[in-house]
């Protein structure tokens, strides 16, 4: 799907706006919701990989965050610890995760540590 105006409008309201946010919280806020809004999606997250290789949930959307902060994320372990190992969703040249997502997959996605059960539960 190419970008239209309105991707690239969300652009610069977020690149406007991450220029007056010094907290990593809020920007990874500000930009989830952004990012969210212009991709219609129902859900998102993002993540801070520490030097240690933990990784912390700094924003959500469609899931809570504190049920989040719940999950101990190991790299490697699941699909944000694939992303966080590897770098990207799959191995591969186009084959991200959005084929997993698109397709309605996700949830025989076999890198799913089940943390979005016990989320929803």
């Amino acid at each position: 799907m190419p970008l239209g105006l309105f991707h690239y409008q969300i652009l610069c309201d977020v690149l406007e706006k991450i220029h007056y946010i010094y907290d990593e919280t809020e920007l990874a806020e500000t930009i989830l919701l952004k990012v969210s809004e212009a991709l219609d999606t129902e859900a998102g997250s993002i993540f801070k990989i520490h030097p240690d290789a933990t990784i912390e949930p700094l924003s959500a959307y469609g899931a809570p965050l504190d049920s989040l902060k719940k999950i101990q994320f190991k790299t490697g372990k699941g699909v944000v610890g694939w992303v966080a190992q590897y770098g990207h969703g799959r191995r591969g040249r186009n084959h991200g995760i959005q084929d997993k997502i698109h397709s309605g997959g996700a949830d025989n996605d076999p890198r799913r540590a089940g943390g979005r059960d016990r989320i929803h539960e």
